[in-house]
């Protein structure tokens, strides 16, 4: 009997990874999963030849659907609320919406939402929708990437609907996922099973390495860690308990190693903070009572239990493979040691058909057809009967494949005419992606200013930003000044320092003062 194959792909900055799923007596069995680790900026022909190797050996033609994940450091999930109304017309108010939290046009958006119930705040009858956005133009680009290696995708699944689709029943709760990439994190909390918020957080697994490569002192003089011990020292040793003296990488010490990473350790935590506050703030429905790691940066030794002492809730290292079922040798190589990093393939394989679709609309009804044209022909071919039936076919065969050869010429000329669209599409997108996050950047500062300060002025010269305000009457405001630049430090800005400080006549102030830094 023909089985059905369902394959689920995640292509992330530093990794590709892919997941086969197939049918067998009612239930979906794992039969391959594979990884692949690339240079994380890797050049456009280096990533082809890393999508063929991924899919070296699995057979295209009679995969039924191919799922692949999506994502941008644009990306947006929020809940939105527009009266009940045809579909088609649904899309364009939701767009609408969303321009609130994503500065783009809408024109410029790629969307998909789903039902979450009605909405009964108001005296307007509303339907409460959950959206996802992400820049068309991000959109196109990964088509096109696919359609280079032979790939055509059935499903583009948002990271967060992936991510979901993997947790499944286990987030019938209030929980978060952290997933800890290797050049940026993604924080998503899911509410009863849907996820309700997500927030990017800068970071990631390779400026960890990075930083674990600077220059150290040690009893034999200067030295520092490979990029490879790097890694191993994650891996084996973590973040160090007490001095660890013993690592045995050349003398360096587990104190110094923990000096390295703390930085970053702490922007992880003041993120993962601000998000669960952030989500708070936001209508959540509950609190989060646990924080589930995945990611290749969640490989950190020690991590959960870092972050479970610092958050004061409950964070675990997920088991990504562990409600799937299995068909022997499935798991080999370099998956079997980077298990957490397969979260988002493998919920991309289980999510298809059943989420969010970010596949342009002309394209699913292109698909859709496809689907109903062979399965016509499948029934015409049962009717007819006899010896005639295999000159037939194979007319019907040749017939098939020119019109296939037609359609892809014209796809081909398709493809050539919208290029030169594409390519000046993708530089204002670089150019885009180049400003700073300003709604951030606004949103973060009125969590920074304790209650003894107000700000009167903010200047913006390029990356360069300055603050003037005052320090009202009650602690000692060189105290106040001192912490809040400590925060700023910790926060959107670096190289934060205080400009200027005097005593002012007011009474109900006690001093001025100007603080400059530069944005991340």
């Amino acid at each position: 009997m023909k089985t059905k194959q369902i394959l689920g792909l995640d292509l992330g900055q530093t990794a590709f990874k892919m997941v086969l799923l197939e049918h067998r007596d009612s239930r979906m069995v794992l039969v391959q999963a594979r990884l692949l680790e690339i240079p994380a900026q890797a050049e456009h022909e280096v990533r082809q030849a890393a999508l063929k190797s991924l899919l070296e050996g699995v057979d295209l033609a009679h995969v039924g659907q191919v799922a692949s994940v999506v994502d941008d450091p644009f990306a947006c999930l929020h809940a939105v609320s527009v009266p009940p109304m045809p579909e088609q017309e649904r899309a364009d108010a939701v767009k609408w919406e969303l321009q609130r939290f994503l500065a783009m046009p809408p024109e410029e958006m790629a969307v998909d939402c789903k039902l979450l119930g009605p909405d009964e705040s108001g005296e307007i009858k509303k339907q409460r929708l959950l959206a996802v956005a992400l820049p068309a133009v991000t959109i196109r680009g990964h088509l096109a990437f696919l359609a280079q290696a032979g790939v055509r995708p059935t499903h583009l699944i948002p990271k967060t609907e992936a991510l979901n689709a993997w947790l499944g029943p286990a987030s019938q709760g209030t929980a978060a996922v952290l997933e800890v990439g290797g050049s940026g994190c993604e924080f998503i909390v899911l509410e009863k099973g849907e996820p309700i918020f997500a927030r990017k957080i800068p970071g990631g697994s390779v400026m960890t390495t990075k930083e674990m490569t600077g220059l150290l002192m040690t009893e034999q003089g200067q030295v520092s860690l490979t990029e490879g011990e790097a890694e191993t020292v994650k891996r084996s040793i973590g973040i160090p308990r007490g001095d660890a003296a013993g690592l045995g990488m050349r003398g360096v010490s587990g104190m110094q190693i923990f000096s390295l990473i703390r930085g970053g350790l702490e922007r992880l935590a003041v993120e993962t903070e601000r998000s669960l506050a952030f989500y708070a703030e936001s209508g959540g429905q509950s609190s989060v009572g646990e924080v589930i790691l995945v990611g290749g940066g969640a490989h950190l030794k020690g991590l959960a239990e870092w972050l479970q002492g610092r958050l004061g809730i409950r964070v675990t290292q997920a088991k990504v493979f562990e409600n799937v079922q299995m068909a022997p040798g499935a798991l080999q190589g370099a998956v079997v040691s980077a298990e957490l990093s397969m979260a988002a393939a493998l919920g991309a394989a289980l999510g298809a058909g059943r989420g969010m679709n970010l596949l342009p609309p002309e394209l699913q009804a292109s698909l859709r057809a496809s689907i109903q044209k062979a399965a016509l022909k499948g029934v015409v071919t049962g009717v007819v009967l006899g010896a005639a039936l295999l000159w037939v076919g194979l007319r019907v065969y040749q017939h098939s494949i020119t019109e296939q050869i037609a359609a892809l010429e014209l796809e081909q000329k398709a493809v050539a005419f919208q290029v030169p669209a594409l390519r000046a599409a993708a530089a204002a997108q670089d150019r885009w992606k180049a400003e700073p996050d300003w709604l951030g950047v606004f949103r973060d500062l009125t969590h920074q200013v304790p209650a003894e300060i107000y700000l009167t002025e903010w200047v913006v010269d390029g990356r360069e930003v300055m603050l003037r305000g005052r320090v009202k009457q009650g602690r000692a405001a060189d105290e106040v000044l001192a912490r809040f630049t400590q925060t700023l430090e910790q926060g959107a800005l670096t190289e934060v320092a205080l400009r200027s400080s005097r005593k002012t006549e007011r009474p109900e102030t006690q001093a001025e003062f100007e603080i400059g830094g530069r944005l991340r």
